[in-house]
């Protein structure tokens, strides 16, 4: 499956750029995108006769409210694919009544960004130091963002041969005098600093918490994991494993809600995020255990290809296949959404199915 706008962003973009966009690593070219095939393994099992009309999907996550189970997720260098950047994904996004997860990786001014609603969250990552990372918490809570979402899965690159495409979005972004919001120390070197450990993140949280911030860990994969999450005080946990930018062969996102789920527990927010490419996707998302879907890489493709408008019609888009195989399914209420819904025992898709091939070898496109 392609992106949508796929003909387009190939015109639009540098091949630099789209090969970054599709999330290209030499490591694994023929395996495509894992999370997405991860989805094509499972099948649906739809009930008929069950009458009911058009259903509420509406969703209260962390006190930020969504007309889907669905948000939009954090990318950076989104004004490298659009002159407008995430003003025209925050704006599209609103026209739905959709969150954004904005990446402290933008160039825009978080007071641009964040509107009255409560329906933006930051994103801050554990391989900057921890005392940036606290300084993201002060602005956010003066922009009046309520959550904050610490990514564990971006990695330290240490050569350029490390980066997806082997394109270093943020030297792009210093290329075109973009900067990020993110504050930097101009002296510290590329990968010199350490990842935290769980003892650091639960200093963060605390420090959060007490700036009445909620935390959302991002890159929980292993059920240990989640305990860890839980002893650390987050607030909830997202499955991701950043779109397999990095490394195609970790293990599926897809795979991992139901047993991150299990260890988790029930009463707390658990989002999903890679490999989103169809409404019906958030559903077996929600079937395994998630209370949200997050999707990324489509709306990017939709800001490289139309800029708000393009955001708007992959929202648009998604929200019309989530609701047309709701009611094929005979699904009401979001409470009758569970495993039964999964035909696990159908034909699966082999790993990779109508995902484009890679580029050749060398990494970084033609």
């Amino acid at each position: 499956m392609t992106l949508p706008f796929d003909e387009k962003i190939r015109s639009t973009c540098s091949s630099e750029l789209y090969d970054y966009l599709v999330g290209w690593r030499p490591d694994a070219t023929p395996l495509g995108d894992p999370n997405e095939a991860a989805f094509l393994h499972y099948r649906l099992m739809p009930r008929i006769l069950r009458g009911g009309g058009r259903p509420d999907l509406a969703v209260d996550v962390l006190g930020t409210a969504s007309t889907l189970p669905l948000m939009v997720g954090p990318f950076s260098g989104d004004r490298l694919f659009h002159e407008d950047g995430l003003r025209a994904v925050v704006a599209g996004a609103r026209t739905h009544g959709i969150p954004v997860i904005i990446s402290n990786h933008t160039s825009i001014p978080l007071d641009e960004l964040v509107g009255d609603g409560g329906d933006t969250w930051l994103q801050v990552g554990v391989h900057e130091p921890v005392d940036e990372a606290t300084d993201g918490l002060d602005r956010a809570a003066r922009a009046g963002i309520g959550t904050i979402v610490v990514t564990a899965v971006t990695p330290n690159h240490y050569s350029h041969r490390t980066h997806p495409a082997r394109f270093n979005v943020i030297d792009a972004m210093n290329a075109k005098g973009l900067g990020t919001i993110r504050r930097i120390d101009p002296d510290r070197r590329p990968g010199s600093n350490e990842p935290w450990t769980w003892g650091e993140l639960e200093r963060f949280v605390a420090m959060a918490h007490e700036r009445d911030l909620r935390v959302v860990l991002k890159g929980v994969l292993h059920p240990g994991d989640a305990e860890m999450a839980e002893d650390a005080g987050c607030d909830a946990v997202m499955v991701s494993n950043a779109g397999a930018r990095q490394l195609k062969r970790i293990a599926p996102s897809p795979h991992q809600i139901a047993p991150v789920r299990a260890a988790w527990g029930d009463d707390r927010p658990l989002l999903a995020e890679g490999g989103i490419r169809h409404g019906s996707d958030i559903i077996v998302a929600l079937a395994l255990g998630a209370d949200v879907g997050v999707v990324v890489r489509p709306v990017a493709a939709g800001l490289a290809a139309a800029g708000q408008e393009g955001v708007e019609e992959v929202l648009a888009t998604l929200r019309d296949e989530l609701l047309g195989a709701w009611s094929w399914l005979g699904l009401g209420a979001l409470d009758e959404v569970g495993p039964h819904v999964l035909h696990t025992d159908a034909p699966m898709a082999p790993l990779g199915a109508g995902v484009p091939p890679g580029p050749p070898p060398g990494g970084g496109g033609g």
